[in-house]
């Protein structure tokens, strides 16, 4: 990191590009099931909906502050992949390399 980063810095600042750091993880609703209290002798009974629900979030940030993130259903994959890093393409930039956007951001 010492040595690759500050090489990659300079080679973003001579192209006009802003470096980001990325990392995306998943949610689930499932309720902690294995243990829990009842009257001694009885089972007890935990109530739930039996609907898992599960949401994905992807984002991106850089050592300036830029954020983004992006929530998603289903799997990560190329195509999604593609979608999230196109979303961070701000238009009007020259060439197109600077990426980013400022400040908080909604998901989605």
């Amino acid at each position: 990191m010492k040595e690759t980063y500050p090489k990659l810095r300079k080679r973003a600042k001579r192209a006009g590009a802003m470096i980001f750091f990325l990392d995306e993880a998943g949610f689930q609703s499932d309720p902690p099931l294995g243990r829990t209290y009842g009257l001694k002798g009885t089972t007890p009974v935990v109530v739930t909906s039996g609907q898992r629900q599960s949401i994905n979030v992807i984002s991106a940030v850089n050592a300036c502050g830029a954020f983004w993130a992006a929530t998603y259903t289903g799997k990560l994959n190329a195509e999604s992949f593609v979608a999230f890093l196109k979303n961070l393409v701000l238009p009007g930039i020259p060439g197109e390399k600077s990426l980013g956007r400022r400040g908080p951001q909604p998901s989605g």
